[in-house]
């Protein structure tokens, strides 16, 4: 999962280089770029958690970043 976090990350930032340097490209590709590296070392935080709250805890930012970056490649979509 490591491995498959991290990749996403990097494929949306293989993305993010093509979008428009004009509003509101500056502002998604920053917004987008925050939350798929942050699905990717959260999850790597998850793994280094000290407790099981403590890795729900992590799991659920996780969740919170995916959905986030869901909800921006959404809007890149519906703006294309």
């Amino acid at each position: 999962m490591k491995q498959r976090t991290m990749q996403f990350a990097l494929d949306v930032c293989g993305l993010i280089k093509d979008l428009p340097h004009s509003e509101p490209g500056p502002t998604v590709r920053r917004q987008l770029a925050k939350s798929a590296t942050g699905v990717a070392f959260n999850y790597r935080a998850s793994c280094r958690a000290r407790s099981h709250t403590e890795f729900t805890a992590r799991m659920g930012v996780v969740a919170e970043e995916a959905d986030e970056t869901q909800g921006w490649l959404e809007f890149i979509d519906a703006a294309s």
